[in-house]
């Protein structure tokens, strides 16, 4: 009887195979013929999908909306904290899931209520989660980002690292956007996650460095960790991976120990002990110190501040508190 190799393991001989020379030649096949191309930007403009061929998601162009006015100079601020040296920060999940668009509906509306606000408390650093591109072969889905990203730009902000950098050839990216009215410093950095459980979006965390007025170094890590918590302990694993490629090296590098680090996003780990005992979030602390979670109970005093709203479930009303800042 012939042994028979399981299907995964021919789909991604087969997924290797094609990869190396497949794509290639797909190309330039589609470049070189001009019916391919027409239907092509059909296909493009009926779906909402952006073609952008085979080339490594890197490479990727994201050309702004043409609707948005790129003539207009971007909005002067005051620079008030250069004074005080005081940040205002801002960390929020946006939901702009597009695989659940019936789980997360409008999502432009939303945007724009988030910017609005943005706009309103004049914030230095802003860190989103799942604002995400979505790439299926050699189309895309950028209109989300380059809606949120032009608009940010108009009001003076920067986008540190690239979003780009943590998209596959099949699925979303990580999501994850930092925007400073505050000078950048040095490289940004994208990583995702070694361990995960998610099949459909890229988890890890972005890392932007921004200068201080007194030429210290603020370094600012926004992370999105697993919510599929079908492995025990994952998310620890996760925070493992921040504090060994982030918080040792700048520790390190520094004998005096004068760190300026803010370590925030969406953990999925809740602090008011409504998923699990608080094991994870107790991970969490222990894995950060001697960073401290400005919402948790040892700065709010007492409980945990809720940094969603109630939800109600079966046995009623409780809310969580997913969200986390460390600092130090």
């Amino acid at each position: 009887m012939a042994f028979l190799p399981p299907l995964t393991a021919i789909s991604s001989w087969t997924m290797a195979c094609w990869s190396s020379w497949g794509w290639s030649r797909l190309e330039v096949l589609v470049q070189g013929n001009n019916r391919l191309k027409f239907v092509q930007v059909i296909l493009a403009k009926l779906l909402d999908l952006r073609y952008v061929g085979f080339k490594n998601s890197s490479l990727i162009k994201l050309p702004l909306y043409d609707y948005i006015d790129l003539g207009k100079k971007e909005e002067q601020y005051e620079r008030s904290w250069l004074s005080t040296n005081q940040l205002k920060f801002l960390s929020h999940n946006v939901w702009c899931h597009y695989l659940q668009q019936w789980y997360a509906p409008s999502a432009r509306r939303r945007l724009d209520c988030l910017l609005n606000a943005i706009a309103q408390n004049g914030y230095d650093v802003v860190m989103i989660q799942e604002l995400f591109l979505l790439r299926i072969g050699p189309f895309a889905i950028t209109r989300n980002l380059e809606y949120f990203v032009a608009r940010m730009r108009m009001m003076g902000y920067t986008l540190g690292a690239d979003p780009r950098a943590s998209l596959p050839f099949w699925g979303q990216n990580s999501g994850l956007c930092t925007f400073s009215r505050v000078d950048l410093v040095g490289k940004t950095e994208s990583q995702s996650f070694l361990h995960t459980a998610e099949r459909v979006c890229v988890k890890g965390f972005v890392r932007t460095d921004v200068k201080l007025s007194n030429d210290r170094t603020l370094t600012i890590v926004n992370t999105h960790m697993d919510s599929k918590a079908k492995k025990p302990r994952l998310t620890t694993s996760q925070a493992f991976q921040i504090k060994e490629h982030v918080l040792d090296r700048l520790y390190r590098n520094d004998p005096t120990q004068t760190v300026a680090v803010v370590v925030a996003g969406d953990f999925n780990v809740c602090s008011r002990k409504t998923k699990d005992l608080g094991e994870a979030y107790a991970d969490l602390q222990k894995i950060f110190m001697p960073l401290v979670d400005v919402f948790g109970p040892s700065l709010s005093g007492g409980d945990s501040k809720p940094t969603r709203r109630p939800t109600r479930k079966l046995l009623g009303w409780y809310a969580r508190s997913r969200a986390h800042c460390f600092s130090a």
